[in-house]
Order: structure tokens, then C-alpha cells, then sequence
């Protein structure tokens, strides 16, 4: 399949005769030439060093969300990693600028001059987009004017094409109102990801930020410049951002890596599910001699699988992973689990004697589905490995999850018993019904026989099952085994109630429920008499 083919199968708006193919009608570099085409063709054929990976769906969802880089105002949240700024940044901006739409460009970032750099490499060496723009052609020694203000902690970088088109980057929250070039005015404004975590996690921050926003910059579309422009950028760190403000205030929209309805990842070719998993959970990794390139192992590869040396690289988690790539934020206030209760709560993994526990168990709590194409973000399966020990501190020993068949749950479940031995207890959820009975005996008597299986039957609000174990942490009685999978249980303990699973929360709900019965604990044999 070649390359224009498998653009229109990507992107479903390109014709046959892609730009993207290896060569072009006069006809159609016509077309590219006036701008008669979606920005990401224009972006493809022009910008072919920037746009090397085959666009996705993504990408078309970007460019829609600013009507095709024609919009007024416009913002969109994006996920990570999606090609954004490299789209409405770089190459929008260009476009605008070739076909002589707009006269002085803004460009707002923490990292503004960085990509300032990027489009002026266009402007030099590109040769393509040269030939059909010569007037991009940098006036000034094809080098950036820089200006930092040391006091404010504002920098300034700019330059102006042979056309006559200024392009500036300013950090945020720097002064624009008032700046003219040429008797020009800035009639297009990018804001790129002008968030950061410190002003995310401080309402009045990001409020001040919406102020200068809707004040200082929407305050320069006056008479004589009611055309200017202006087009956000970012990604969601928090509950309440600037970003998500000018999504619901403009036009725009929300874009997660994968589809909210069907699950699909819109653009594999750049972020591929293997990639998704490791940025989220991390991995194991090792450097090659032979081949001279590290090897990468999922960060659930059993232990005998792995080869001698290798390392774990965390992930950032669960949290971080539904705010920069599935689009939802967690207001910190609102979980009622908080991670600042954990930071000095950690022991080493050396420093852990069985014989020093009062009692240990090993909750689990299991999917009703598997992951599959009707169900693309099932339940996960998940376990916790709680204790006491004599002290009275509540020790997180072990978390786990995974989805998988189960049969091969079975298998993990006899696996973590062997290991932990006959001193860990093992609860096993039962569900309502004659049903929840059967499994149960299914566990007790052969998958878990000769170990002390019990059964728990759930009941009440999952907020208030889990209460007590939040007591414990908000005073700081809870610890937890320093490892691996720390992240992956704080993550998903912080998000409780919002995020979209509560599996590790019911797993160590149970656990320490068991170790601090309210009421009384039954066998689950005790449901099976003879």
C-alpha cells in the first residue's frame, strides 16, 4: 500500500492523488500552493521533515477543532506526545503567514523561542516551501533577535520575513498590548501550553492567567483588528485549568489519544499501545552489548523472563496518564486518598520481616469482563498485599493488576500463593447469589486448596468501605514496600472516586477491612456445609 493510500485510510478526508505521494500535478501543488487543502495535507507536503510519520486521526480532530486553522478563536485539549504544537504552532502559523493571512505572529510558550527556532529553520532550509514562498525568506542574517528581562523572567525572541511578516515568541504572561511592527498590530496569537504544574495546582494562578488572557490578549482584537486570532493549546494538568476555561468558552474540543466510545488509539503509528503502557506503567530495560540498543520489557514480564542487569524505568502512572493522554483530571482536594500523606511513609524492601506482622493478607477483587473490542477499557483484575505488624503500622506490602482470561488469573492467583506461603491469608470477593457461592468454592476448594482462603461479601457505599483505611493514611499510619509497583497503587488510590476504575481501591478496602473487622469474617467453607 503506498504512502497516499494509506493516508486516505488515516485521515479520511485526503483524495486519491495524495500530496503525500512521490510526485505532483501541476494541478494539485496549485491546490497546496493557494491553501485549497486540510492543514494537514499542507503540512505534509511542505513541512515533510516535521510531519515524517503517517498522520492519524488524531491530527484530523486536531486541525477540525480550529476550523482547518481558520478559526477566530479556538483552543483544544490534546493529549501528549500528539503532534499539536508541531500542527497549530508551527506549521498553522507558517501557512498563515505563506498565504498572507496574517501579518505579526505571537507565539506564547514556557518554550516559546525553542519553537520560534523550529519555524525559522523552516524559513531557511526548507527548500520546498521556499520555491512556492519565497517571500518566508528571514530578513535578518537568518538568526533570532533575543531580549530577556531578567527582573520579570520574560524572554523575547523574533524575526521578520522579506514579506514582511513578523513572528515574536514571548513567555507568559509578558507584556503584548501596545507591541506594533510596521505599523501593525499581532493579528494572530498561538498560546502553547502556557500551563505548567506550579500554576495547575494554584487556582489563583490559573486564574490570574485566564484574566491575562481574556484582558491583555483579547483586549489587542480592537477597532482596526477585529480579524486577530487567537488559537490555544494544552494539556489538562488539574481539575480547573486556563485550558479547559477556553474549551468551553470558544470553539474547540477535547481530543484523548484514544476514542471515548470505541476505544480505538487514533494515531498508532505515533503512539502505539505498546508505547501508551510504557510511558504509563514504566519498564524494565537493559543495554544490548551485542546489538549496541537497549531492550525494553513490559513491567509485567514475569521475573525469570527477564535478563540479568536489567533496571526498572518508572512509568508516570495512572494520574498523570488520564490527564495528559486520556483527558481527565483529578481535583486533588476531592480524592479521598491524598499523596502528600504517603511522601515519607516508605520502607525499604530489606527491612521487611515477615515475623515482625501481626497479620497479613492478600485481598483480591476480579474483573467481569475481559479487555475486546465491545469493551475497551474493562475492570481490571487486581490484588493488594496488606499487613499489621507490631508496631500497629499498616504496611502495603504488594498491589497488582492486569486483564487477563480467567484461567490464567487462576494461574497468577496460585502463583502469588506460593509465594507468600501458608502465614498469608487470601480474601475472595463474593457476589451476590447462588452464583458468587459457586465461584467462591471454585477458588477455596481448587484453585486455593491448602491455603487459608476466605470469602468477603462487600456491602455498603465504596467510599465508606474504604474510609477506614483513608483515616489510617490521612495520620499517617500507613506505609508502603518501596518497589515498582508503588505508582501504579498511589496513582489509582489518589484518584478515588473519580477515575475510571476502583479495583486496587476495593482490593485494599477488603484487605484492610480483614485485618480490622467491623463485623464479623466468615469461611467461605462455613457456605458449603457437608
Amino acid at each position: 500500500m503506498d504512502v497516499a493510500t494509506r493516508l486516505t485510510s488515516a485521515l479520511r478526508t485526503f483524495t486519491a492523488d495524495s500530496p503525500t505521494s512521490r510526485s505532483w500535478t501541476s494541478a494539485q501543488r496549485a491546490r497546496l500552493k493557494s491553501g485549497e487543502c486540510s492543514l494537514v495535507e499542507w503540512a505534509s507536503y511542505y513541512l515533510p521533515d516535521l510531519a515524517y510519520l503517517e498522520p492519524g486521526e488524531i491530527h484530523r480532530r486536531i486541525v477540525a477543532s480550529f476550523g482547518n486553522g481558520d478559526s477566530l478563536r479556538a483552543a483544544a485539549m490534546a493529549s501528549r506526545g500528539s503532534a499539536k504544537s508541531t500542527l497549530i504552532g508551527v506549521a498553522n502559523t507558517l501557512r498563515l503567514a505563506a498565504l498572507g493571512r496574517k501579518r505579526f505572529i505571537v507565539y506564547v510558550s514556557p518554550e516559546a523561542e525553542a519553537h520560534l527556532a523550529r519555524i525559522l529553520n523552516q524559513v531557511v532550509e526548507n527548500d520546498r516551501l521556499l520555491f512556492d514562498y519565497p517571500h518566508l525568506r528571514p530578513q535578518d542574517h537568518r538568526r533570532l533577535k533575543i531580549m530577556r528581562k531578567r527582573k520579570r523572567k520574560e524572554t523575547q525572541a523574533e524575526f521578520t520575513t522579506e514579506g514582511g511578516v513578523t513572528f515574536i515568541a514571548k513567555t507568559p504572561g509578558s507584556a503584548i498590548r501596545g507591541m506594533v511592527r510596521d505599523a501593525h498590530r499581532p493579528d494572530h496569537l498561538v498560546l502553547d501550553d502556557i500551563e505548567n504544574k506550579d500554576t495547575a495546582a494554584n487556582p489563583d494562578r490559573t486564574r490570574k492567567l485566564i484574566k491575562w488572557v481574556k484582558e491583555d490578549l483579547m483586549g489587542l482584537a480592537g477597532p482596526g483588528n477585529e480579524a486577530m486570532s487567537i488559537h490555544a493549546i494544552g494539556t489538562p494538568l488539574a481539575h480547573f485549568t486556563m485550558i479547559g476555561t477556553l474549551v468551553d468558552e470558544w470553539s474547540g474540543g477535547v481530543i484523548p489519544i484514544h476514542d471515548a466510545l470505541t476505544g480505538e488509539n487514533l494515531w498508532p503509528e505515533g503512539l502505539p499501545d505498546e508505547e501508551l503502557d510504557r510511558r504509563r506503567y514504566g519498564f524494565w530495560a537493559v543495554f544490548d552489548v551485542d546489538l549496541l540498543r537497549e531492550l525494553r520489557y513490559a513491567h509485567d514480564t514475569p521475573s525469570e523472563q527477564l535478563p540479568e542487569g536489567v533496571k526498572f524505568v518508572a512509568g508516570m502512572g495512572d494520574r498523570a496518564y488520564h490527564q495528559e493522554y486520556e483527558m481527565k483530571p483529578i481535583e486533588d482536594g476531592a480524592a479521598d486518598f491524598q499523596r502528600h500523606w504517603f511522601d515519607d511513609r516508605f520502607i525499604d524492601a530489606d527491612d521487611v520481616n515477615p515475623a515482625d506482622f501481626v497479620q497479613t493478607v492478600r485481598s483480591w477483587d476480579f474483573a467481569a469482563t475481559e479487555k475486546a473490542a465491545k469493551s475497551p477499557d474493562p475492570d481490571w483484575t487486581a490484588c493488594v498485599k496488606m499487613g499489621v505488624d507490631k508496631r500497629g503500622r499498616v504496611v502495603i506490602l504488594h498491589a497488582w493488576q492486569d486483564r487477563l482470561t480467567p484461567h490464567a488469573v487462576e494461574q497468577r492467583a496460585q502463583s502469588f500463593a506460593r509465594e507468600d506461603g501458608q502465614r498469608v491469608r487470601i480474601t475472595i470477593p463474593q457476589d451476590p447469589g447462588q452464583a458468587g457461592k459457586s465461584q467462591v468454592f471454585n477458588w477455596v476448594v481448587k484453585v486455593l486448596r491448602g491455603y487459608h482462603a476466605t470469602a468477603v461479601i462487600p456491602s455498603g457505599d465504596k467510599r465508606v468501605r474504604w474510609s477506614g483505611l483513608s483515616a489510617q493514611a490521612e495520620v499517617g499510619n500507613v506505609w508502603i514496600v518501596r518497589a515498582p509497583w508503588n505508582s501504579t497503587w498511589l496513582d489509582h488510590m489518589c484518584q478515588l472516586p473519580f477515575g475510571a476504575h476502583d479495583d486496587i481501591g476495593d482490593a485494599s478496602a477488603d484487605a484492610f477491612n480483614f485485618l480490622n473487622p467491623g463485623e464479623p469474617i466468615w469461611s467461605a467453607m462455613e457456605a458449603f456445609p457437608s
